[in-house]
Protein backbone atom coordinates (compact mmCIF):
# COMPACT_ATOMS: atom_id res chain seq x y z
CA UNK A 1 0.00 0.00 0.00
CA UNK A 2 0.83 3.86 -0.46
CA UNK A 3 2.86 5.68 2.16
CA UNK A 4 0.97 8.55 3.47
CA UNK A 5 0.61 11.60 1.34
CA UNK A 6 2.94 14.71 2.97
CA UNK A 7 0.87 17.37 4.10
CA UNK A 8 1.13 20.63 1.74
CA UNK A 9 1.05 18.73 -1.83
CA UNK A 10 0.13 19.96 -4.21
CA UNK A 11 -0.17 23.82 -2.97
CA UNK A 12 -1.48 26.29 -0.36
CA UNK A 13 -5.34 25.90 -1.57
CA UNK A 14 -4.97 21.84 -0.71
CA UNK A 15 -4.25 21.18 2.76
CA UNK A 16 -5.83 17.55 3.47
CA UNK A 17 -3.78 14.57 4.68
CA UNK A 18 -4.05 11.11 4.99
CA UNK A 19 -2.61 7.94 5.37
CA UNK A 20 -3.78 4.74 3.89
CA UNK A 21 -5.25 1.97 6.11
CA UNK A 22 -3.35 -1.06 7.96
CA UNK A 23 -4.02 -3.66 10.06
CA UNK A 24 -6.83 -6.20 10.68
CA UNK A 25 -9.80 -5.17 8.51
CA UNK A 26 -13.48 -4.87 10.36
CA UNK A 27 -16.00 -7.43 9.10
CA UNK A 28 -19.53 -7.04 8.02
CA UNK A 29 -20.82 -10.26 9.18
CA UNK A 30 -18.15 -13.15 7.52
CA UNK A 31 -16.87 -11.09 5.55
CA UNK A 32 -13.61 -8.65 5.53
CA UNK A 33 -14.11 -5.35 4.17
CA UNK A 34 -11.63 -3.32 1.73
CA UNK A 35 -11.51 0.29 2.29
CA UNK A 36 -11.93 1.56 -1.17
CA UNK A 37 -9.51 4.93 0.33
CA UNK A 38 -6.78 2.37 0.95
CA UNK A 39 -7.07 0.28 -2.43
CA UNK A 40 -7.43 3.74 -4.43
CA UNK A 41 -5.18 6.08 -2.42
CA UNK A 42 -4.64 9.48 -2.92
CA UNK A 43 -0.74 9.37 -3.56
CA UNK A 44 -1.83 6.97 -6.97
CA UNK A 45 -4.31 9.98 -8.02
CA UNK A 46 -1.81 12.36 -7.92
CA UNK A 47 1.10 10.20 -9.14
CA UNK A 48 -0.87 10.42 -12.46
CA UNK A 49 -1.97 14.05 -12.96
CA UNK A 50 -4.77 14.83 -11.56
CA UNK A 51 -4.92 16.98 -8.45
CA UNK A 52 -7.78 17.52 -5.73
CA UNK A 53 -10.20 20.24 -6.02
CA UNK A 54 -10.13 21.90 -2.69
CA UNK A 55 -13.75 22.88 -2.98
CA UNK A 56 -15.45 19.39 -2.74
CA UNK A 57 -15.55 16.73 -0.73
CA UNK A 58 -13.16 13.65 0.03
CA UNK A 59 -15.64 10.91 0.87
CA UNK A 60 -15.66 7.80 2.54
CA UNK A 61 -17.93 4.99 3.16
CA UNK A 62 -16.37 1.79 5.21
CA UNK A 63 -16.66 0.02 7.75
CA UNK A 64 -16.30 1.57 11.15
CA UNK A 65 -16.22 -1.99 13.71
CA UNK A 66 -17.12 -5.36 13.38
CA UNK A 67 -20.96 -5.52 12.80
CA UNK A 68 -23.61 -8.61 12.01
CA UNK A 69 -24.80 -8.59 8.69
CA UNK A 70 -26.95 -11.16 6.81
CA UNK A 71 -27.19 -11.95 2.84
CA UNK A 72 -30.78 -11.27 2.67
CA UNK A 73 -30.35 -7.49 3.98
CA UNK A 74 -28.44 -7.06 0.85
CA UNK A 75 -28.96 -3.65 -1.32
CA UNK A 76 -29.40 -3.14 -4.69
CA UNK A 77 -28.57 -0.38 -6.82
CA UNK A 78 -25.08 -0.29 -7.37
CA UNK A 79 -23.51 0.93 -3.65
CA UNK A 80 -20.58 -0.45 -2.43
CA UNK A 81 -19.49 -1.35 0.85
CA UNK A 82 -17.13 0.93 0.86
CA UNK A 83 -16.67 3.79 -1.36
CA UNK A 84 -14.18 6.46 -1.97
CA UNK A 85 -14.26 10.02 -3.98
CA UNK A 86 -11.09 11.67 -5.08
CA UNK A 87 -12.97 15.34 -6.40
CA UNK A 88 -10.18 16.39 -8.92
CA UNK A 89 -9.63 20.14 -10.37
CA UNK A 90 -10.70 21.05 -14.06
CA UNK A 91 -14.54 19.14 -13.30
CA UNK A 92 -12.50 15.49 -13.10
CA UNK A 93 -13.52 12.50 -10.27
CA UNK A 94 -12.14 9.87 -9.10
CA UNK A 95 -14.45 7.19 -7.58
CA UNK A 96 -14.02 3.76 -6.61
CA UNK A 97 -16.74 1.63 -5.29
CA UNK A 98 -16.21 -2.08 -4.02
CA UNK A 99 -18.91 -4.30 -3.64
CA UNK A 100 -18.96 -7.50 -0.72
CA UNK A 101 -21.57 -9.77 0.48
CA UNK A 102 -23.85 -9.59 2.90
CA UNK A 103 -24.21 -5.73 2.07
CA UNK A 104 -23.78 -6.24 -1.88
CA UNK A 105 -26.44 -7.91 -3.67
CA UNK A 106 -25.38 -11.08 -6.58
CA UNK A 107 -28.28 -9.50 -8.30
CA UNK A 108 -25.55 -6.29 -8.55
CA UNK A 109 -22.82 -7.98 -10.13
CA UNK A 110 -25.03 -10.41 -12.39
CA UNK A 111 -26.54 -6.78 -13.85
CA UNK A 112 -23.33 -5.17 -14.51
CA UNK A 113 -22.14 -8.67 -16.58
CA UNK A 114 -25.17 -8.44 -18.47
CA UNK A 115 -25.10 -4.74 -18.81
CA UNK A 116 -21.04 -4.88 -20.33
CA UNK A 117 -22.41 -8.36 -22.42
CA UNK A 118 -25.15 -6.16 -23.93
CA UNK A 119 -22.44 -3.69 -24.52
CA UNK A 120 -20.02 -5.42 -26.47
CA UNK A 121 -17.23 -4.74 -23.84
CA UNK A 122 -14.31 -6.76 -23.88
CA UNK A 123 -13.21 -8.79 -21.32
CA UNK A 124 -9.21 -8.16 -20.45
CA UNK A 125 -7.22 -9.77 -17.58
CA UNK A 126 -5.48 -7.42 -15.26
CA UNK A 127 -3.10 -9.28 -12.89
CA UNK A 128 -5.44 -12.39 -13.69
CA UNK A 129 -8.20 -10.60 -12.60
CA UNK A 130 -11.24 -10.23 -15.11
CA UNK A 131 -11.08 -6.18 -16.34
CA UNK A 132 -13.62 -4.63 -18.55
CA UNK A 133 -13.64 -0.68 -19.48
CA UNK A 134 -16.78 1.31 -21.20
CA UNK A 135 -17.46 4.24 -21.60
CA UNK A 136 -20.49 6.27 -19.81
CA UNK A 137 -22.41 9.06 -20.27
CA UNK A 138 -23.58 8.45 -23.57
CA UNK A 139 -20.23 6.80 -24.59
CA UNK A 140 -18.66 10.06 -23.60
CA UNK A 141 -15.31 9.05 -24.16
CA UNK A 142 -14.14 11.70 -21.04
CA UNK A 143 -16.13 9.48 -19.03
CA UNK A 144 -14.48 6.02 -18.21
CA UNK A 145 -16.30 2.88 -16.40
CA UNK A 146 -13.99 -0.28 -15.30
CA UNK A 147 -15.49 -3.26 -14.09
CA UNK A 148 -13.15 -5.48 -12.13
CA UNK A 149 -14.31 -8.84 -10.61
CA UNK A 150 -12.36 -11.47 -8.62
CA UNK A 151 -14.31 -14.24 -6.74
CA UNK A 152 -16.30 -12.79 -3.68
CA UNK A 153 -16.12 -9.44 -4.40
CA UNK A 154 -15.67 -6.56 -7.13
CA UNK A 155 -14.94 -3.26 -7.97
CA UNK A 156 -16.13 -0.72 -10.52
CA UNK A 157 -14.17 2.65 -11.24
CA UNK A 158 -15.52 5.47 -12.11
CA UNK A 159 -13.34 8.15 -13.78
CA UNK A 160 -14.31 11.53 -15.71
CA UNK A 161 -10.97 12.96 -17.60
CA UNK A 162 -11.17 16.58 -18.80
CA UNK A 163 -7.62 16.57 -19.74
CA UNK A 164 -5.79 15.98 -23.34
CA UNK A 165 -2.72 14.62 -21.66
CA UNK A 166 -1.71 14.19 -17.80
CA UNK A 167 1.92 13.70 -16.01
CA UNK A 168 0.78 9.39 -16.31
CA UNK A 169 0.03 9.99 -20.13
CA UNK A 170 -2.77 9.93 -22.35
CA UNK A 171 -6.35 9.43 -20.75
CA UNK A 172 -5.93 5.71 -21.16
CA UNK A 173 -2.72 5.83 -20.07
CA UNK A 174 -3.92 6.86 -16.57
CA UNK A 175 -6.98 4.40 -16.59
CA UNK A 176 -4.56 1.83 -17.42
CA UNK A 177 -2.04 2.73 -14.67
CA UNK A 178 -5.01 3.51 -12.19
CA UNK A 179 -6.43 0.17 -12.49
CA UNK A 180 -3.13 -1.98 -12.27
CA UNK A 181 -2.85 -0.27 -8.79
CA UNK A 182 -6.09 -0.95 -7.49
CA UNK A 183 -6.08 -4.87 -8.58
CA UNK A 184 -2.54 -5.27 -6.97
CA UNK A 185 -3.84 -3.51 -3.18
CA UNK A 186 -7.18 -5.63 -3.41
CA UNK A 187 -5.35 -9.06 -4.42
CA UNK A 188 -3.48 -7.76 -1.48
CA UNK A 189 -6.50 -8.55 0.95
CA UNK A 190 -8.60 -5.87 3.24
CA UNK A 191 -6.89 -3.40 5.81
CA UNK A 192 -8.27 -1.54 8.03
CA UNK A 193 -9.70 1.81 6.80
CA UNK A 194 -7.80 5.24 6.13
CA UNK A 195 -7.77 8.41 7.99
CA UNK A 196 -7.49 12.06 7.21
CA UNK A 197 -7.20 15.31 8.62
CA UNK A 198 -5.56 18.59 7.98
CA UNK A 199 -1.93 19.92 7.37
CA UNK A 200 -0.90 22.44 10.33
CA UNK A 201 -2.91 25.17 10.47
CA UNK A 202 -6.02 26.81 11.69
CA UNK A 203 -8.17 23.13 11.09
CA UNK A 204 -5.07 20.86 12.41
CA UNK A 205 -6.86 20.14 15.71
CA UNK A 206 -10.21 19.66 14.71
CA UNK A 207 -11.63 16.34 16.09
CA UNK A 208 -13.02 13.72 13.17
CA UNK A 209 -16.29 13.76 12.84
CA UNK A 210 -17.45 9.81 13.46
CA UNK A 211 -15.94 11.15 16.84
CA UNK A 212 -18.02 13.59 17.72
CA UNK A 213 -21.38 11.93 16.36
CA UNK A 214 -20.26 8.59 17.53
CA UNK A 215 -22.23 5.13 17.88
CA UNK A 216 -23.14 5.59 21.01
CA UNK A 217 -25.31 8.74 20.43
CA UNK A 218 -26.81 7.31 17.50
CA UNK A 219 -28.20 4.74 20.08
CA UNK A 220 -29.28 6.80 22.91
CA UNK A 221 -31.23 9.10 20.53
CA UNK A 222 -33.25 6.36 18.03
CA UNK A 223 -33.02 3.54 20.42
CA UNK A 224 -31.00 1.45 17.62
CA UNK A 225 -27.87 0.42 16.65
CA UNK A 226 -26.12 1.82 13.64
CA UNK A 227 -24.54 -0.73 11.23
CA UNK A 228 -21.44 -0.50 12.03
CA UNK A 229 -21.24 1.42 8.33
CA UNK A 230 -20.65 4.92 8.21
CA UNK A 231 -19.80 7.79 5.57
CA UNK A 232 -17.34 10.84 6.33
CA UNK A 233 -16.22 13.52 4.14
CA UNK A 234 -14.16 16.46 4.35
CA UNK A 235 -13.40 19.40 1.84
CA UNK A 236 -9.47 19.04 0.95
CA UNK A 237 -9.15 22.59 1.10
CA UNK A 238 -11.59 25.93 2.05
CA UNK A 239 -14.60 27.37 0.76
CA UNK A 240 -15.16 30.43 0.37
CA UNK A 241 -18.68 32.20 0.74
CA UNK A 242 -19.45 35.90 -0.82
CA UNK A 243 -22.33 37.67 -0.98
CA UNK A 244 -22.02 40.67 -3.92
CA UNK A 245 -18.72 39.78 -4.51
CA UNK A 246 -17.37 40.50 -1.43
CA UNK A 247 -15.90 37.79 0.86
CA UNK A 248 -17.46 37.16 4.08
CA UNK A 249 -15.80 33.93 5.11
CA UNK A 250 -13.59 30.62 4.67
CA UNK A 251 -14.62 27.44 6.55
CA UNK A 252 -13.88 23.49 6.26
CA UNK A 253 -16.60 20.97 6.09
CA UNK A 254 -16.43 18.06 7.71
CA UNK A 255 -19.58 15.72 7.88
CA UNK A 256 -19.94 11.95 9.47
CA UNK A 257 -23.30 9.82 8.95
CA UNK A 258 -24.86 6.92 10.73
CA UNK A 259 -27.73 4.62 9.79
CA UNK A 260 -29.65 1.87 11.33
CA UNK A 261 -30.56 -1.29 9.76
CA UNK A 262 -34.25 -1.58 8.66
CA UNK A 263 -35.32 -4.27 6.51
CA UNK A 264 -32.61 -4.48 4.31
CA UNK A 265 -28.99 -2.25 4.65
CA UNK A 266 -31.31 0.37 1.46
CA UNK A 267 -34.31 0.88 3.45
CA UNK A 268 -35.36 4.50 3.83
CA UNK A 269 -37.47 4.24 6.61
CA UNK A 270 -34.80 3.27 9.08
CA UNK A 271 -33.21 5.90 11.20
CA UNK A 272 -30.34 8.26 9.92
CA UNK A 273 -28.19 11.04 10.83
CA UNK A 274 -26.11 13.37 9.58
CA UNK A 275 -24.03 16.06 10.87
CA UNK A 276 -21.90 18.56 8.55
CA UNK A 277 -19.68 20.65 10.70
CA UNK A 278 -18.65 23.78 9.02
CA UNK A 279 -15.39 25.27 10.85
CA UNK A 280 -13.90 28.67 9.84
CA UNK A 281 -10.74 30.31 10.13
CA UNK A 282 -12.12 32.92 13.54
CA UNK A 283 -15.22 33.35 15.49
CA UNK A 284 -15.95 36.47 13.69
CA UNK A 285 -16.83 34.76 10.26
CA UNK A 286 -18.65 31.82 12.11
CA UNK A 287 -20.88 34.16 13.39
CA UNK A 288 -21.36 35.49 9.35
CA UNK A 289 -22.29 32.10 8.37
CA UNK A 290 -24.67 31.87 11.18
CA UNK A 291 -26.34 35.36 9.99
CA UNK A 292 -26.79 33.34 6.37
CA UNK A 293 -28.60 30.67 8.21
CA UNK A 294 -30.48 31.61 10.97
CA UNK A 295 -31.49 35.34 10.61
CA UNK A 296 -35.10 36.10 9.10
CA UNK A 297 -33.35 38.84 6.80
CA UNK A 298 -30.59 37.18 4.84
CA UNK A 299 -30.45 36.07 1.21
CA UNK A 300 -31.60 32.74 1.97
CA UNK A 301 -34.38 33.53 4.28
CA UNK A 302 -35.80 36.25 1.37
CA UNK A 303 -35.57 33.42 -1.19
CA UNK A 304 -37.41 30.33 0.79
CA UNK A 305 -39.13 31.74 3.64
CA UNK A 306 -37.92 32.67 7.26
CA UNK A 307 -35.72 30.20 9.45
CA UNK A 308 -37.48 28.62 12.34
CA UNK A 309 -36.16 30.13 15.35
CA UNK A 310 -35.62 27.71 18.22
CA UNK A 311 -35.55 28.70 21.08
CA UNK A 312 -33.74 26.76 23.33
CA UNK A 313 -29.96 27.63 24.39
CA UNK A 314 -27.23 25.61 22.57
CA UNK A 315 -23.88 26.65 21.76
CA UNK A 316 -22.96 30.46 21.46
CA UNK A 317 -24.92 31.92 19.47
CA UNK A 318 -28.66 31.32 17.74
CA UNK A 319 -30.25 27.88 17.30
CA UNK A 320 -32.62 27.54 13.99
CA UNK A 321 -34.12 25.05 11.27
CA UNK A 322 -33.38 27.40 7.86
CA UNK A 323 -35.59 26.70 5.48
CA UNK A 324 -34.22 25.69 2.13
CA UNK A 325 -37.17 24.68 0.33
CA UNK A 326 -37.55 21.07 1.80
CA UNK A 327 -39.80 19.64 4.75
CA UNK A 328 -37.11 18.21 6.59
CA UNK A 329 -34.78 20.83 8.13
CA UNK A 330 -31.96 21.04 9.80
CA UNK A 331 -31.46 21.65 13.61
CA UNK A 332 -28.27 24.51 12.64
CA UNK A 333 -26.36 26.09 16.02
CA UNK A 334 -22.66 27.68 16.77
CA UNK A 335 -20.14 26.69 18.72
CA UNK A 336 -17.15 29.55 18.76
CA UNK A 337 -15.96 29.36 15.15
CA UNK A 338 -18.14 26.14 14.03
CA UNK A 339 -21.22 25.87 12.52
CA UNK A 340 -23.19 22.40 13.00
CA UNK A 341 -25.77 21.23 10.98
CA UNK A 342 -28.16 18.45 12.06
CA UNK A 343 -30.09 16.88 9.54
CA UNK A 344 -31.97 13.33 10.32
CA UNK A 345 -33.05 11.62 7.94
CA UNK A 346 -36.84 10.37 8.53
CA UNK A 347 -39.21 12.59 6.66
CA UNK A 348 -42.16 11.27 8.93
CA UNK A 349 -40.04 13.53 11.95
CA UNK A 350 -40.79 16.60 9.40
CA UNK A 351 -44.58 16.88 10.54
CA UNK A 352 -44.09 18.71 13.52
CA UNK A 353 -39.88 20.56 13.49
CA UNK A 354 -40.57 21.36 16.64
CA UNK A 355 -40.94 18.06 17.96
CA UNK A 356 -37.96 17.32 15.75
CA UNK A 357 -35.53 20.10 17.25
CA UNK A 358 -36.75 19.02 20.99
CA UNK A 359 -35.45 15.57 19.72
CA UNK A 360 -32.36 16.43 18.18
CA UNK A 361 -31.83 18.91 21.38
CA UNK A 362 -29.69 16.96 24.20
CA UNK A 363 -27.17 15.50 21.09
CA UNK A 364 -26.63 18.92 20.03
CA UNK A 365 -26.02 20.16 23.37
CA UNK A 366 -23.94 17.03 23.83
CA UNK A 367 -21.75 18.11 20.87
CA UNK A 368 -21.35 21.34 21.52
CA UNK A 369 -19.85 20.85 24.79
CA UNK A 370 -17.22 18.44 23.04
CA UNK A 371 -16.74 21.60 20.61
CA UNK A 372 -15.88 23.78 23.77
CA UNK A 373 -13.20 20.89 25.14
Amino acid sequence: MSSSTPAGEPGKDVFLTYQPGSGRPFRLGATDAYDACTVLPLSAVREVGIELDPKYDVRQDFMERDAPGDPSQARMLLEGLSNCTWPGVRDQAVILQIFQPPFSHDRDRTSRLEFLERNGAKEESVRGMRVYTNHGGNNDPRSWQVSMFADGYWGLLLLKTTQQSYRGGSPQDVVSKLVDGIVANLQGGPTGPASFGYAPGPYEKFPEPCMLLTRDDFRQLYGVDDVGRVFRGRTAGEQPVTEDKKLLARYVSLTCSRKAMGKTFADDNAPGLEIEFQVAQDVEQAARLEFLECDPSSVGAKQFGPPLAIPTRIGDGSVCMPNRGRPNRRLVFRVGRTMVFMHNWLYADAADLNALAAKLTPLAQTIAGRLKG
